[in-house]
């Protein structure tokens, strides 16, 4: 419950603002990015130790490019697959030596399929210091992150140096990556930062009520999810994604056919 309660948090804060900004292109490479950095981290981990540390650094650094690469002039499209192909070709390296040269495919199997039953607390201890650091800023600052996203001009008048919480955004998100690995896994890592707030996004009528129904989403997908998992016997990590997924579904049946997300002015 407690790795719920926070992994809930981080994802309902992170997850509107990234679909806000326009970002979903990006977190759909981060399956690319996750596994590059998983691999990295279990080989760095082993020569120097400190797992937790190139988790991070190694999820962040993969957002960077891209986003150099953008300001740079290249087409989104041409930045994720040029990116995303160089990030494949370091993973099978690295998981080539994690595996053979160091043993590591415990800590691999852990990362890929990941488990919120099989937390510590230490891993929640380690979670609460990385939510509570990431978390307080970007709810102090929550309404600005959403305004340049949803109106970027606007929030240049207004003074905000888009730049500055471009790299803020990717860092928290790195961030929440990183903790995510260890609770659903690699493969659900995108999913958990892009469903949540395109329904918050959908249902919210004010600027308010967005991280309230994200994070509600969030925890009932935690919550669903593992009690899916306990009942069939399977790993909650996919069942965690798919009841994301079908709330996300369920809100847009019910507002009906041709009606796209709200747009809400700040």
């Amino acid at each position: 419950m407690a790795v719920s309660l926070l992994a809930g948090s981080m994802m309902g804060l992170a997850s509107p603002v990234v679909v806000s900004r326009g970002l979903s292109f990006l977190i759909a490479e981060m399956t690319h990015a996750v596994v590059f950095a998983a691999s990295g981290a279990a080989v760095l981990s082993s020569l120097m130790g400190y797992a937790d540390l190139w988790l991070f650094v190694l999820s962040v650094v993969p957002l960077y490019l891209v986003a150099f690469l953008r300001r740079m002039g290249v087409r989104d499209d041409v930045a994720i697959g040029v990116l995303g192909s160089l990030l494949t070709s370091l993973s099978l390296i690295l998981l080539y030596v994690a595996l053979t040269a160091f043993g590591q495919g415990a800590r691999l199997w852990a990362y890929m399929l990941g488990d919120p039953l099989l937390t510590t607390w230490r891993d929640v201890e380690y979670m609460a210091v990385v939510g509570a650091a990431s978390v307080v800023p970007l709810l102090a600052l929550f309404r600005d992150f959403v305004l340049a996203g949803l109106d970027p001009d606007y929030a240049r008048l207004m003074g905000l140096r888009l730049a500055l919480y471009d790299v803020a955004l990717l860092t928290f998100i790195g961030l929440t990556a990183a903790v995510l690995i260890r609770v659903v896994g690699i493969f659900m890592v995108h999913v958990l930062l892009i469903v949540p707030g395109a329904t918050a996004l959908a249902l919210g009528r004010t600027l308010a009520q967005v991280p309230v129904y994200s994070m509600g989403v969030a925890l009932a997908s935690m919550a669903g999810g593992m009690a899916l998992s306990m009942a069939v016997g399977v790993a909650p990590s996919g069942l965690i994604g798919v009841v994301a997924t079908s709330i996300y579904v369920a809100v847009i049946a019910l507002r009906g056919p041709g009606r796209g997300p709200r747009k809400k002015s700040p």
